[in-house]
């Protein structure tokens, strides 16, 4: 299932999700022009026992265009309200510390001397939280079955549980199974920690300005 677009209204306009995507964008093509050594200077080894900036800056890196794209779209998709809801300077705190503790998560678990790179975890947090402040928004989505494409409207909590729940069967065969590139203990990481930062801003709502015509 891939994400179109929400049904949700935003009162603000989303200049952090758009500066992270500008970002990341950025970063990808200087990354590919220098023969991707920024990825071998700013990835996170997921064997290391510091803490360093590295845990935020694996976050801005991306192996190819499919990576990227789609970690960017669901930015596009989800963060925007997310990003009213919160705010834009706690959206940006938490969306960086989603990265940091889904990058921990994803350590706890395969402690191999690997690298880490990629937004999944930092945007999984913000489907977290997106959880639970829009259960009930409708996302547009597109299914491809075979070569048929499929558009269809769906409520986001079941949208979302769907989305989780294939997430911990790819984590559970990757670990017991076959190994895989993909951090998917970082994406439940992430996530999980998104829940409890929505749970935190569940009765926040940012001011409104009436307008009288």
């Amino acid at each position: 299932m891939f994400p179109l677009w929400d049904n949700v209204y935003s009162w603000s306009f989303p200049w952090v999700t758009y500066i992270l995507i500008m970002i990341n964008c950025i970063v990808f093509v200087i990354d590919n022009i220098t023969n991707h050594q920024l990825n071998s200077l700013f990835s996170y080894n997921l064997a290391s026992e510091s803490i360093s900036i590295n845990l935020i800056t694996y976050q801005f890196l991306h192996v190819n265009f499919l990576h990227i794209f789609g970690n960017m779209w669901f930015l596009h998709v989800f963060g925007n309200n997310v990003e009213d809801k919160m705010g834009h300077l706690k959206f940006l705190f938490f969306y960086l510390l989603f990265g940091v503790f889904a990058a921990l998560g994803q350590a706890e678990v395969t402690s191999t001397n690997s690298a880490l790179i990629g937004a999944s975890g930092s945007i999984s947090g913000v489907l977290g939280a997106y959880f639970v402040f829009f259960p009930r928004a409708k996302i547009k989505t597109l299914l491809l079955l075979g070569i048929f494409p499929f558009i269809f409207s769906m409520p986001a909590f079941i949208w979302l549980i769907l989305w989780f729940f294939g997430q911990y069967i790819s984590a559970l065969f990757g670990l017991f199974v076959q190994s895989t590139n993909v951090a998917f203990f970082a994406h439940l990481t992430g996530f999980s920690f998104g829940i409890i930062v929505g749970l935190m801003f569940r009765n926040f709502e940012p001011k409104r300005i009436s307008r009288v015509v």
